[in-house]
């Protein structure tokens, strides 16, 4: 019955953000540096984002965070998910968009695909 098989991808929904937590700083030799983590909020990148929440009124409000952008959210931020099909490997935060605190932009590796693109 179900002869065709579409590859199935995971999609983030409504205000929802999917992001990659990033290490805690660590120094120049590798070494996780003390108190790092209790200095400042955590910062993550953002892999998938939801189209964004639906009002009252049924108007859409598109998300403030795209892909790629480098976003910085308290300790407490998220649901921490592992993908069980292996779709998104590694640790990662769900949590609604309203949650992060800090857009700093695309991240390093993505700032020159924008500068290309206009």
């Amino acid at each position: 019955m179900f002869e065709t098989q579409r590859p199935i991808y995971p999609l983030a929904i409504a205000d929802r953000v999917l992001v990659r937590p990033l290490d805690v700083e660590t120094t120049v030799r590798g070494m996780a540096r003390p108190g790092a983590q209790d200095e400042r909020p955590r910062e993550g990148l953002v892999v998938l984002v939801g189209p964004g929440r639906v009002t009252e009124w049924g108007h859409r409000v598109r998300p403030e965070v795209s892909a790629g952008d480098l976003v910085a959210f308290p300790d407490y931020a998220g649901k921490e998910i592992v993908d069980p099909r292996g779709f998104v490997p590694g640790k990662y935060l769900l949590m609604r968009q309203d949650e992060i605190q800090l857009n700093y932009g695309p991240a390093a590796g993505n700032a020159g695909d924008d500068e290309k693109s206009q």
